[in-house]
């Protein structure tokens, strides 16, 4: 990918490599690019002779799963009067903060495209990508999402953080994140899910069977993971 050696396949909607990293001169593609070599560097940098480290970095797991759940399945789950409605979700809203902060038992909500990815324009999702290079793999094998399923990624390790948004995005090489190994690293897992593009027209957003579409996709991403708390940031 990095070396822009792969060829576009029919299934890959968008790019396969960082040609538009290395070649733009966006503030925001810089910045990817920077936190993509501190990846590289931090790999390099471990030493093989520190016994455990290099195991444990190899040994890393890193997973992509589908989650789909029908309709008909939330449905019949609205309909029970039985359902145990004290089994909810903690939701952490953030008003502060950049995205990515938060570490512990934490899953993180990535607005996504249906196709999703990384590119040049500063969106939530490509600062999560950006921030977790590990993640960007993705974009070779996750085909479109259905109206049904999202898709969570879990184990990517966290670089850095990046300030600002949109394609202002830049790099904070004074807040670069050291990988952990062992009993210091937390598996964390980003959750995919998109919405559909109503461009700011209400009665068309209301409509029944859109309405149906996103709260099937919301619970889709919702349902996926076991977690003490789900952090959204605002921007």
């Amino acid at each position: 990918m990095f070396l822009c050696t792969l060829v576009k396949g029919r299934e890959n909607l968008y790019w396969v490599d960082f040609y538009n990293w290395l070649c733009d001169g966006r503030s925001c593609a810089i910045a990817y690019l920077r936190t993509l070599l501190e990846y590289f560097r931090q790999s390099f940098d471990i030493n093989e002779d520190e016994v455990g480290l290099n195991d444990d970095f190899i040994s890393q797991i890193l997973s992509f799963r589908r989650h789909s759940v029908p309709w008909e399945t939330i449905q019949l789950k609205l309909d029970d009067p039985n359902i145990d409605v004290s089994k909810t979700l903690q939701v952490d809203l953030r008003l502060n903060g950049s995205i990515g902060d938060d570490g512990g038992n934490i899953t993180e909500i990535d607005f996504a495209n249906a196709d999703i990815g990384y590119g040049i324009s500063g969106t939530q999702e490509e600062i999560l990508f950006a921030s977790r290079p590990e993640l960007c793999v993705a974009i070779l094998f996750a085909d479109t999402m259905r109206h049904n399923e999202s898709i969570i990624m879990t184990g990517a390790r966290k670089v850095c953080k990046l300030q600002g948004y949109g394609t202002n995005v830049k790099y904070d090489e004074n807040s670069l994140i050291p990988f952990k190994f062992g009993k210091d690293c937390i598996s964390q897992s980003v959750i995919a899910i998109d919405a559909l593009p109503f461009d700011d027209e209400l009665d068309e957003q209301l409509q029944e069977n859109n309405l149906k579409r996103e709260f099937t996709k919301a619970y889709a991403g919702f349902s996926s993971v076991s977690c003490e708390i789900m952090s959204f940031l605002d921007l």
